[in-house]
C-alpha cells in the first residue's frame, strides 16, 4: 500500500471523527423545570401534600356519578360531534404531522428528475452536432431521453434539527393537553347546562302552580267585591300579583329554551332538531369528597399545557441561536442522458415501400433494386432527351438513387448519391 494512499484514508477518518463529535453538540439551553420551594408542612392545616401532576391519567366517566340516564347519553355525543372539540382534535393531527416534518430534516433529501424530448427535422437542414452530422439531409427524428439524481444532506451540527424536533415535540403534547382540556370543558358545560335545565323546570313548574292558585285567588276577591266584603283596591292587588306571576312564568320558560338551545350546540345538533322532555330534579347528588379539589388541581391539562408551551419556547432559543452559526450542506449530484437519431427514407422506386428494409426482410432481392433504379435512370434520360430538359431526368434519378442507395454513414452515404446523379445527368 503506498504511504500517500494511507495518510489520504487517515486524514478521511479524522474528518469523520470530527463530524461526528462536532454533531453531538447543539447549542441553547436544555429545558429543566423550575424549582418552587414548598415548605414541608402548613401551619393552617395539616395533611397537605406536594402536587404530583397526573394530567395523562385517565379521568373516566365521571358523569355516571349522578345516575341520570339521559345526561349520560348526551354527554357521550359532545366527543363525536362538538365541533371545538373536532377542531382541537386537528390541531393534534396538524402538531404531530409538524413533529414529524421536523424529524425528516434528520435524513438526506433525494429529488430525481427525468425527461424524454422528441424532435423532428425537415430534410435540408443541419442533423447532429458531433461527428456525422451533416447539412442537406433528407431529416429525421430524434429522441433525446435525461435522468438526473440530486441528494442534500445538511448535517445537524449545532443542534438546530434536535432543538426543532424537541420544540415540536413540546409543542404536540400541548395540542394534546388542549384536546384534553376541551373536553373536558364541553362536558362540564353540558353537565351544568342539563341541571340547571332541570332546575329551570322545577321553576316553570312552581310558577304555573302559582298561577293557577292566583287566578282562583282573584276570583275569589272577585265575588268578594260584588257582595261588598272587599273594595276595589283589593281586587287591584289580586290582579297585579297574578300578572306578575305569569310574567315570571315566561320569563323561565324562555330561560329554559335557551339551556336546551346551548345543549344542543354543545352536541352538534340544530336547536330545531332537539328538545328535551320536562323532568322532575333530582333530589340526591352524589358527596364530593374532602380531598377531591386538589386532585382535580393535579390532573387540570390546561396547566400540563401550558408547561409543555414553556419547554417548546425553551427549545426554541437554541433553534435562533443555531442560526448564527453555518451548516455544512453535502451535496451529491448524478445524471445520464441517450440520444438516438433516425433518418427518414425515400419511398422505394416501384411505390411499394422502403427498399432497404424489404431487403432486410427478404422481400425485395438486390438485382430487381438495382434493376428498378437503372429502369427509372434510363427512363428519365429518355424523357429528357425528348423533351429537351436535362433538369427534370437528374430529379427522377436522383429520387430512385435516395430510395435504393443504403449509406454506411449520413456524410458518406450523400457523397456517394451525389456522384451518381452526376453520372446519370451525363448519360442522359
Amino acid at each position: 500500500m503506498k504511504p500517500s494512499f494511507v495518510s489520504r484514508r487517515r486524514r478521511e477518518a479524522w474528518v469523520v471523527c470530527a463530524i461526528a463529535g462536532l454533531a453531538a453538540c447543539s447549542v441553547g439551553p436544555n429545558y429543566v423545570r423550575p424549582p418552587l420551594e414548598t415548605p414541608s408542612a402548613y401551619k393552617e392545616a395539616q395533611g397537605w401534600k406536594q402536587a404530583e401532576p397526573r394530567d395523562e391519567h385517565s379521568r373516566g366517566n365521571w358523569w355516571e356519578v349522578f345516575n341520570d340516564g339521559e345526561l349520560d347519553a348526551l354527554v357521550t355525543q359532545v366527543a363525536i360531534t362538538n365541533q371545538t372539540i373536532k377542531a382541537a382534535e386537528a390541531r393534534v393531527r396538524e402538531a404531530q404531522a409538524l413533529t414529524q416534518q421536523a424529524r425528516a430534516a434528520f435524513f438526506p433529501i433525494v429529488t430525481a428528475n427525468a425527461s424524454a424530448t422528441r424532435s423532428s427535422s425537415r430534410a435540408g437542414t443541419s442533423i447532429g452536432t458531433g461527428v456525422g452530422s451533416t447539412a442537406g439531409s433528407s431529416g429525421g427524428v430524434r429522441n433525446n431521453y435525461n435522468v438526473a439524481l440530486d441528494i442534500n444532506w445538511e448535517i445537524d451540527l449545532w443542534g438546530r434539527v434536535r432543538r426543532t424536533v424537541e420544540a415540536s415535540e413540546a409543542t404536540a403534547e400541548a395540542s394534546a393537553a388542549d384536546l384534553e382540556s376541551a373536553k373536558l370543558s364541553a362536558q362540564a358545560q353540558l353537565a351544568e347546562d342539563y341541571f340547571l335545565l332541570r332546575a329551570q323546570d322545577a321553576q316553570v313548574r312552581l310558577l304555573n302552580d302559582t298561577v293557577a292558585a292566583y287566578e282562583r285567588s282573584l276570583q275569589l276577591t272577585r265575588n268578594q267585591y260584588a257582595v261588598g266584603v272587599v273594595g276595589r283596591a283589593d281586587v287591584a292587588q289580586a290582579e297585579t300579583q297574578l300578572k306578575s306571576t305569569q310574567a315570571q312564568a315566561i320569563d323561565a320558560t324562555v330561560q329554559r329554551a335557551q339551556l336546551e338551545y346551548a345543549i344542543a350546540i354543545l352536541i352538534g345538533k340544530p336547536p330545531a332538531e332537539f328538545s328535551l322532555v320536562p323532568e322532575t330534579v333530582p333530589t340526591v347528588f352524589p358527596v364530593i369528597p374532602v380531598e377531591l379539589p386538589s386532585e382535580l388541581l393535579e390532573r387540570r391539562p390546561d396547566i400540563a399545557a401550558a408547561e409543555r408551551r414553556a419547554a417548546a419556547a425553551n427549545a426554541q432559543i437554541g433553534v435562533a441561536e443555531s442560526a448564527l452559526a453555518a451548516e455544512p450542506l453535502l451535496v451529491a449530484r448524478s445524471g445520464t442522458g441517450a440520444d438516438h437519431f433516425r433518418r427518414r427514407t425515400a419511398p422505394c422506386a416501384d411505390r411499394s415501400g422502403d427498399c432497404d428494409l424489404r431487403r432486410e426482410r427478404g422481400q425485395l432481392p438486390a438485382d430487381r433494386s438495382r434493376r428498378i433504379s437503372g429502369s427509372r435512370g434510363q427512363s428519365g434520360g429518355a424523357q429528357d432527351s425528348r423533351a429537351g430538359s436535362r433538369r427534370s431526368g437528374r430529379g427522377r434519378q436522383s429520387r430512385a438513387g435516395i430510395a435504393c442507395h443504403r449509406p454506411e454513414s449520413v456524410s458518406g452515404g450523400y457523397g456517394k448519391l451525389s456522384g451518381r446523379r452526376g453520372h446519370s445527368g451525363r448519360g442522359a
